[in-house]
């Protein structure tokens, strides 16, 4: 294996594992985030807190999960 296609494979590497820290951050703070709201009684029946992710995904809490118990994980 050349050295370059060794060095590329560890940017990929390095962006892949930056993607998921982000994604696990803000996992967490929609999760804290729908709790918080949901404790103050600012959401309603449709109310949800969502992010967006690259490409076609986004982290939102299921129709079955509870508001005031909701985990990153449930994401």
């Amino acid at each position: 294996m050349s050295e370059h296609r060794r060095a590329d494979e560890a940017v990929g590497e390095a962006v892949g594992e930056a993607v998921a820290e982000v994604e696990a951050h803000l996992r967490e703070q929609v999760a804290a985030c729908t709790v918080m709201l949901n404790h103050e009684g600012i959401l309603g029946y449709s109310g949800h807190v969502s992010a967006r992710l690259p490409g076609e995904r986004f982290l939102v809490q299921s129709f079955d999960q509870s508001r005031a118990e909701l985990r990153p994980s449930q994401l």
